[in-house]
Formats: C-alpha cells, structure tokens, sequence
C-alpha cells in the first residue's frame, strides 16, 4: 500500500457528510466514503443506519457488514470504490475514541466529524496501514477535487 498523507474531499462529499451528522444530531452518523483508486480522493458518499439504538447511539456507531457487502457489489458499474468510511462525534471532538481505533479496518480512511451545537465543529481523518499498527492522521483537504 502507498504512503499517503491526505485525504481530499470534494465539496459535494464534503456536503453530504455535513447533512448526514446534522440530521442524525444528537446520534451518531455513519457511512462510506467512495472514490476512484486508492489516492484517498473522495467524490461521493453513502450514509448507512447506525444499527445502534438509545443512548448507545449518542455514544457509538454499528454497521450491518451486509449492508456494506450488498453496496459493494454495486460500486464497480460505477467505476467506484470505498475508500474510507465516517461517522460523527456528537459533543465530543473528533478524535479516535479507543473503540475507533480497535475497530477501525486497515488500509481505509476513518473520518470523524464532531458536531456541536448542532453545527459541524471540526473533521479529522486517521488511517492504519497494518492491523498492528497504530493509526496515523491524515491531513483533510476539502472540496479539492470533484
């Protein structure tokens, strides 16, 4: 896997995670990042149901592998691929919670958004490139490519 150090969001992407984090507001929002090739250029997003319910929601996200599977299979006629996923930070900053880390899949880019007050605070992106090693951040270029 090549070495990156940034993530580009297009300015579409960008909006769509912003929608998805303040409409889930006060409960954590999850989804896809989807991108052509592995340069960490995100085009294109998909918002998944947190499976989570009640105060776990506020605190946590769960997605149903299949439905990850089910929308995979689609991404090639698009010509796309994921690339990372993201969720949100409700209150909270947008750093790596010890359940992120352990959970965080290699070789994806693992974007968080806090959300305070109901409006979009800050985004950070972290990514491993090995199960074993610790997830480094990846500086977050937004509405840089489309």
């Amino acid at each position: 896997m090549k070495k990156v150090d940034a993530i580009s969001i297009s300015a579409r992407a960008a909006r769509e995670i912003a929608r998805a984090a303040l409409t889930a507001y006060p409960r954590e929002c999850c989804g896809l990042a989807l991108g052509r090739g592995r340069d960490l250029a995100v085009v294109k997003t998909v918002e998944l149901v947190n499976r989570l319910e009640g105060a776990d929601a506020e605190r946590g996200f769960a997605i149903d592998p299949l439905e990850i599977w089910d929308f995979e299979k689609k991404l090639a006629k698009q010509g796309l691929e994921i690339v990372g996923t993201y969720h949100s930070h409700p209150d909270q900053p947008a750093i790596l919670s010890a359940r992120d880390e352990e959970s965080m899949p290699p070789g994806l880019a693992y974007l968080i958004v806090s959300v305070a007050r109901e409006q979009i605070a800050d985004a950070r992106c972290f990514m491993k490139t090995d199960p074993n090693d610790s997830p480094v951040e990846l500086r977050v270029e937004l509405g840089t490519k489309q």
